[in-house]
């Protein structure tokens, strides 16, 4: 039971990064990047690529499973870490300039 709970902050982890590095292969523009696949050339070997990086990530936590819990919590945390700088890199947050009419 309490590897069930251990593992449940892993799927999220495991779809946001594959997403954000699907939008890394086949989304950037010149300055920014895009949820469209917009490069299409190579488009087999990406996914492949894509597939692959997913695979590594599934075998490093079960790996971390079977070593123990500090170590998926570990394997938890570098991973999270990761996706939090390489969304807020590839998304940055635009400062809006509020103009007030009064």
């Amino acid at each position: 039971m309490f590897l069930t709970l251990a593992f449940l902050p892993v799927f999220p982890l495991i779809g946001i990064s594959s997403l954000l590095f699907k939008i890394l292969l086949f989304g950037k523009l010149k300055n920014k990047f895009a949820v469209e696949e917009i490069r299409v050339k190579y488009k087999g070997y990406k996914y492949i690529l894509g597939g692959v990086f997913t695979a590594c990530l599934m075998a490093i936590f079960l790996y971390a499973a079977f070593v123990g819990y500090w170590a998926i919590f570990t394997a938890e945390a570098i991973v999270s870490v990761i996706v939090f700088f390489s969304y807020n890199y590839m998304f940055p947050k635009i400062k809006w300039k509020i103009k007030y009419i009064f």
